[in-house]
């Protein structure tokens, strides 16, 4: 078999197993008439969810609702939430019907992946959308690898004759607009931002994050990880291709719904 009918069939595996026979069949029915855009049903979400048949959409579902990479059990109910690489809005969808209570702020640098996170995100009135990108300073930002997948573009500061450039936003930035005296649950997927989000200022926010869900990209992306966090006390795990810290449980005030 060739690898092309081998992708095929694992696609085809992959939406069975998230959305079933009946809608599976829809999907392949309407994508095969061109559509740029479809909706589907997931269990537990009350709106419909918006993929591109095209893109690598169902792959970032799959990780979402059918590995369960940001189901993760907390001994606290969350209220402020920041989803930092928010794609085109599934994990800020599962968030928002996991925890009606909580605020959330998504942050996607990609216009065209942005522009999909407000149509998924448009029904929930407590999510705030952002086109910027996570960074360690207010900076301008440009996507440095435009032909990449669009999960996967990475962010580089700037220079002043780049035309489509990109705010570079900091969480110490997004705590004050919103007033937040802490996050309690920060995602993190910014394709090796990270490695700058840990490697300068991080003091300014990390004191003040109660868990983070990443996805760490190499190893020195991971080495910055762990030297930013510097000797404090997260408790650590994986859950799938996600790295899980949660800090020490002994020194929270617990969240009220």
């Amino acid at each position: 078999m060739s690898n092309r009918l081998v992708k095929k069939a694992l696609d085809l595996k992959k939406l069975f197993q998230l959305l079933g026979l009946l809608q599976t069949v829809a999907f392949l029915m309407r994508n095969a008439l061109g559509r740029s855009l479809i909706s589907v049903k997931l269990k537990g979400i009350k709106t419909r969810v918006w993929i591109r048949p095209k893109r690598s959409d169902i792959y970032a579902l799959s990780h979402i609702f059918r590995k369960s990479e940001c189901d993760i059990p907390f001994p606290f109910s969350p209220s402020s939430i920041v989803d930092g690489g928010a794609y085109a809005g599934y994990s800020t969808v599962f968030f928002a019907n996991k925890y009606p209570q909580a605020r959330i702020v998504a942050i996607e640098p990609d216009r065209n992946n942005y522009e999909l996170l407000i149509r998924n995100c448009r029904s929930y009135k407590k999510i705030v959308i952002i086109r910027a990108g996570l960074w360690s300073s207010v900076s301008d930002l440009r996507i440095a690898n435009p032909q990449a997948e669009s999960w996967a573009y990475k962010l580089t500061e700037a220079t002043a004759d780049v035309s489509d450039r990109i705010p570079g936003v900091t969480l110490k930035e997004i705590m004050a607009q919103h007033r937040w005296e802490q996050i309690d649950i920060l995602k993190l997927d910014i394709e090796g931002s990270e490695k700058v989000l840990f490697s300068s200022r991080c003091e300014e926010w990390i004191d003040n994050v109660k868990v983070i869900i990443m996805e760490l990209h190499g190893e020195d992306c991971e080495s910055a990880v762990m030297k930013g966090l510097g000797g404090r006390k997260f408790r650590m795990s994986h859950q799938g291709e996600k790295l899980i810290l949660v800090k020490d449980m002994t020194s929270f005030i617990p969240c009220q719904r």
